[in-house]
């Protein structure tokens, strides 16, 4: 079955709606306490990471073959503090 350039554009205005209510989801402000400390060893090449979310405490520890930039390591560090936050709504 054929779709219909219509179709493709109305699927693309679909997906770039639901992009948009994700990006909005992790805007969430910060509405409880949060604690995050981390320690990025470019010898060892590994990254740990302790997180206190509203009383909840996590966090993880990680070895990567090359080395990180500060961008990755704080994408990281925020990604993990976007998954605390949603295991606690």
């Amino acid at each position: 079955m054929k779709t219909t350039q219509w179709e493709r554009e109305e699927a693309r205005r679909k997906e770039l709606e639901r992009l948009k209510e994700e990006e909005k989801e992790r805007e969430t402000k910060l509405e409880k306490k949060l604690e995050v400390s981390y320690v990025y060893d470019p010898e060892k090449k590994t990254l740990e990471c302790d997180v206190i979310y509203n009383g909840l405490k996590d966090g993880f520890c990680a070895m990567y073959d090359e080395y990180l930039t500060c961008k990755t390591v704080h994408e990281l560090v925020s990604g993990f503090v976007q998954y605390l936050q949603e295991q606690q709504q």
